[in-house]
Order: structure tokens, then sequence, then C-alpha cells
């Protein structure tokens, strides 16, 4: 048709000019956006989906309701539930040294890593879950194998990859 500008250009032109810079966290504004349209989400899984995305690992996750124990943190969660925040651990506390000896350490004992001035960075590990223990650095992090934090769970958790 003409005066139609072909949308292959219009994209190309977008995506060097950087409009698609803010385009992954609109997309997950309009989604987490209760008043957003069904449909209209629909037809975007469908655009996409027409460009050769795949969403079939996306659909398994989100209809499979078996809960997955996390060797690391202890909680339970469905592999749909699972992201880079999902997974949270604590420091151990923090033991100080005695200030008449020689200072006082500043060092969380379970990791090492050191306490900001403000004492307030608490967590010693953020990350995802996981059912490998392979996964999990014990010795340096406030983590603790299932038979020693009494979960339940150390009889059904794999200890390897398959």
């Amino acid at each position: 048709m003409p005066g139609q500008t072909p949308s292959r250009d219009v994209l190309a032109y977008a995506i060097t000019r950087g409009t698609f810079d803010d385009f992954v966290p609109w997309l997950k504004a309009i989604v987490l956006d209760p008043n957003t349209p069904t449909t209209a989400l629909d037809r975007v899984v469908s655009c996409f989906e027409g460009v050769g995305m795949n969403f079939k690992a996306a659909r398994r996750a989100v209809n499979d309701m078996t809960l997955h124990h996390c060797v690391r943190c202890h909680k339970s969660f469905r592999t749909c539930d699972n992201g880079p925040d999902a997974c949270i651990l604590l420091h151990m506390t923090l033991e100080r040294d005695d200030p008449t000896e020689g200072g006082i350490d500043n060092q969380f004992p379970c990791c090492g890593q050191e306490m900001d001035d403000s004492g307030e960075n608490v967590e010693c590990f953020r990350g995802w879950h996981t059912i490998c223990h392979e996964d999990v650095d014990y010795m340096n992090s406030s983590a603790h194998m299932c038979w020693s934090n009494d979960c339940g769970a150390a009889a059904k958790i794999p200890l390897k990859r398959h």
C-alpha cells in the first residue's frame, strides 16, 4: 500500500534508536497490572509465538503443581515461583570479638562477607532455589544440609543431576 511503512523497517529503526531499551520493564508492568485485559496478554503471547518464541517450558512450569524442596533455604517451591530472588539466606549471627583483644571483627562467620557501615546487609545469599546439593556452598554460607536442618526432606532430595 502506498504511504504505509513496512513493519520490518519500523521495528529496525526503533531497535537502533533504543526504543526497546525499556521493553522488559514495560512488559513486566503490564503483565503484573491486574487491569491489563487477559485478551490483550493472549494477543501479546500469540504475536511472540508467531515470530518463533517458544513458550512450551513456561506453560509447563505454570501448569506444574509439584512442590520441590530447596536444599539451600529448606522452603517448598513450585517451578514457576522460582527466580533470581526466590531463595534468601540470612547471615549467621555476627559474633564480634572483644575490642580489648585487638579490635572488632566485622566479618560474618558464615561467609566472610564484611558488614557494611549501616549493618543492614543481612543477606548471606539471594538467588534461585535449587534441589541439587552441588549448587550449594555449605562451607562458605549460612546454608545447612537437610539432615542437619531436620527439615524431613533429606531422603527425597536427589544428590546428583540427571
